[in-house]
């Protein structure tokens, strides 16, 4: 199956054998969207909320939290699913999946961010893209500042790591390797 969440307020699931939605949920604004790692968890981020859904009953949400936000922000899983970061503009927040409790807002003293963040596979730490063409590496539990990664020279739009962690790729108009000592 396929989800995408609409400019028209509307999130959607998708039956791809079928090719026909299945599922439309209804939202107070544009949404962004991550579906957990086990499939099963589906998180909303609006301007002004966060929404945790079971992917099997879209019929309310298990867990909201309101969000004083600068507008638009997108969530983002880390691999073992145990966390989940919200990235905008001026704006960065990393929750426990477990009760949703706020784990840490990241320092973002460098300026604004971008939204291509990813957690490292352990999710000790969140790399997130800055405006400044750099990659702000942080404490995921803390929200301390642990470096800065520097090489690109147009912006970051995407962060991924191999499920082995010893390496990961950044991209934008280029693609840098990096490798995890």
């Amino acid at each position: 199956g396929l989800i995408t969440a609409s400019q028209d307020r509307t999130i959607k699931i998708w039956d791809d054998s079928a090719e026909k939605c299945t599922t439309t949920l209804e939202v107070n604004s544009p949404a962004n969207i991550a579906l957990h790692p086990n499939g099963l968890c589906l998180s909303v981020s609006t301007d002004c909320a966060l929404y945790i859904y079971d992917i099997r009953n879209l019929d309310a949400a298990v867990r909201t939290t309101k969000l004083k936000t600068n507008g638009e922000v997108t969530p983002h899983f880390g691999m073992k699913g145990t966390k989940l970061a919200l990235v905008g503009p001026d704006f960065a927040q990393v929750y426990c999946m477990k009760d949703l409790s706020l784990l840490c807002s990241p320092d973002l003293t460098m300026g604004k961010i971008t939204p291509g963040c990813a957690f490292t596979p352990d999710e000790d730490f969140l790399l997130i893209p800055t405006n400044d063409y750099s990659i702000l590496v942080a404490d995921a539990k803390q929200g301390s500042q642990v470096t800065v990664l520097t090489g690109h020279t147009n912006p970051v739009s995407s962060i991924s790591f191999s499920s082995a962690y010893h390496n990961f790729v950044s991209t934008g108009s280029e693609c840098l390797f990096w490798t995890v000592d």
